[in-house]
């Protein structure tokens, strides 16, 4: 009988730690929102031509002004997708590299807005693009 391990890396912010924290478990509930793992399907595109469809763990966690989402794929790569609120927008970045967030239609993969999915009823795929990655997930 086979066995599938599925090892998570987590990235660790700590922002406002709590000089009381008596173990990491608290040291963490005390930093990030709580905000539970799940089970997405993530999409990677190249040249606007979808190259990799997987079944990917996403982690979260929300601070004042500022949010990351990890992304752990099956082959054991992840990104990380950081948002900064700013006074008017948002700004994203993947990996530490700037990037910008858009939509595609679930179904065909189009790249589209988010209120023309929701105007027809599809199911939205949230994407995030650099010069180095694309990647979305639903």
């Amino acid at each position: 009988m086979k066995k599938l391990v599925i090892c998570l890396a987590l990235p660790l912010f700590l922002v406002g730690v709590d000089a009381n924290a008596r173990s990491l478990a608290d040291l963490v509930s005390s930093a990030v929102g709580p905000n539970p793992d799940s089970i997405q399907i993530c999409y990677l595109f190249k040249n606007d031509n979808l190259i990799k469809k997987d079944m990917c763990i996403q982690s979260s966690a929300e601070f004042t002004g500022a949010s990351s989402t990890y992304l752990q794929l099956t082959d054991s790569k992840g990104y990380e997708i950081t948002r900064v609120s700013g006074d008017n927008d948002s700004k994203f970045d993947i990996d530490g590299r700037s990037a910008q967030m858009y939509y595609r239609n679930a179904s065909g993969y189009e790249v589209t807005s988010y209120e023309q999915l929701i105007s027809y009823g599809q199911e939205p795929l949230y994407c995030f693009k650099n010069k180095v990655v694309d990647i979305c997930y639903k």
